[in-house]
């Protein structure tokens, strides 16, 4: 332990007895780093994140497309015949969206209300916080008016008041009682901001009265164990009595459609996701391949250094240590000020993105990135003997100096002419397949492998 002690004390005196060369180094390391972390931290939802919803894979979007609409829906009275016939979901709901709303008692506030049906949240499997959902007979046309609140109204417009349960406030001018409060990690799924859940109220009347009835949105949980294509192809049917009720000119271009939320939530993000991401990988390398020339050149002027190292004792794993040590403390450097970076990338990010990009104003910094960003730069720069002769080399050249130091008597003597900073003597007996596998010039004892190849090292007779 004190070993490695004075080795962070060793690298830490030598990093700031260079400051040209830290500063430039760990800034072009927080570059490289800061655009990785942010960007992963942007992509992480959209890209590597399920829906925040128990059992997210089961919920789908479902529905017909067509030119004259975005997305996939139905008609209300489509939607009340498929909900009596369908066998292939478990759950199946819907909503007829989302519109601005009034809470109009005292210090009015225009606030966001989503129309759903009273098996929404039972569908997506989402208990609320406080209170109870809305009941099938309290979503009918003409019931009292009831709401659930976010959490964020719950708490910002009365302060967590538990005894709000009950309560009846004006909702676009009429009473509303308040029956619950949605959890604070809620979620629609069409990533609309809600304030309030009201009960959408569908006229069931409108089957019977042979009517289309509103533009709804249709959500539903597959049956365990099912698929999506299984899923559509129990919806064959239904979807094709869709089409004979459609105008002819319309039918041809009617499609079944069904999706996940997740799919339904990013779909046309997700390519973008991605080259945004591999930019941002493309960077750090850059920063790494910049940071691994820096050091190259700072490592070629310690041959003599090694050489004297050897010489009063210093063993194979001595050196190696000492090598990886600095490494990683310049990895760390670099991580941390790219941490540091990366946050206020992303709040520069939130704040003038535009509007339309999924989960963007949920972003915030993972910094478990950042820490896996800066530890791959430290290996980066630290390689190893094997990997040396298939790349070209690795950055550090922490091998090549080790290799160099053991191997027998004539290695020994060739350091200590090297510390006395005379040129090492040509043994008599070297053959010309150890002159090949000679590296060139000092690379016994530099820093940084210079050749692919050079990994196999020196050895001497």
């Amino acid at each position: 332990m004190n070993g490695l002690f004075q080795d962070l004390r060793y690298a830490v005196r030598r990093l700031r007895k260079r400051p040209g060369f830290t500063s430039v180094a760990v800034i072009t390391l927080g570059l490289g780093i800061s655009a990785t972390t942010a960007m992963f931290s942007l992509v992480d939802r959209i890209l590597f994140r399920s829906v925040p919803y128990p059992a997210g894979n089961q919920l789908v979007s479902v529905g017909v497309t067509a030119p004259i609409i975005d997305g996939e829906f139905l008609f209300a009275r489509s939607y009340m015949m498929w909900r009596e016939r369908q066998t292939a979901f478990a759950g199946f709901t819907s909503s007829t969206g989302v519109s601005d709303c009034d809470l109009s008692e005292e210090n009015p506030v225009r606030v966001s209300c989503g129309a759903v049906e009273s098996t929404f949240l039972p569908t997506f499997k989402i208990q609320p916080v406080l209170g109870r959902n809305f009941s099938r007979d309290e979503d009918r046309p003409l019931a009292p008016k009831v709401a659930l609140l976010s959490y964020g109204l719950w708490q910002s417009r009365f302060g967590g008041d538990r005894g709000v349960i009950g309560r009846s406030i004006s909702l676009d001018g009429q009473p509303t009682r308040i029956v619950g409060v949605l959890p604070d990690d809620f979620e629609f799924p069409t990533l609309a901001h809600v304030s309030v859940l009201v009960p959408e109220a569908l006229d069931e009347s409108i089957v019977q009265r042979n009517l289309m009835g509103p533009v709804v949105r249709v959500f539903g949980r597959m049956r365990a164990g099912s698929n999506i294509t299984q899923t559509k192809a129990e919806l064959e049917t239904l979807f094709q009595d869709f089409v004979q009720s459609a105008p002819p000119p319309f039918r041809k271009v009617l499609r079944l459609q069904v999706r996940t939320i997740q799919d339904l939530q990013v779909h046309d993000a997700r390519r973008t996701a991605w080259l945004l991401l591999a930019s941002a990988w493309a960077v750090l390398l850059i920063a790494c391949a910049n940071v691994a020339n820096l050091v190259l050149s700072q490592s070629v002027g310690r041959r003599k250094e090694f050489a004297v190292r050897a010489v009063v004792g210093a063993g194979r794993g001595r050196l190696f240590r000492q090598r990886l040590t600095e490494s990683m403390v310049l990895a760390l450097a670099g991580g941390l000020a790219g941490c540091g970076l990366a946050v206020v990338i992303v709040r520069l990010f939130v704040v003038l993105s535009p509007a339309g990009i999924p989960h963007v104003s949920d972003a915030s910094v993972d910094f478990g990135s950042g820490i896996r960003d800066g530890t791959g730069s430290g290996k980066t720069f630290n390689g190893n003997a094997g990997d040396c002769q298939h790349t070209g080399g690795a950055t550090l050249g922490t091998p090549p100096a080790v290799d160099c130091y053991a191997g027998g008597h004539g290695r020994r003597a060739a350091l200590r002419r090297s510390a006395a900073g005379a040129e090492p003597a040509e043994p008599a007996n070297r053959t010309a397949g150890d002159e090949h596998a000679e590296c060139s010039g000092g690379e016994a004892f530099a820093g940084p492998t210079q050749v692919s190849g050079c990994s196999k090292a020196t050895r001497f007779p």
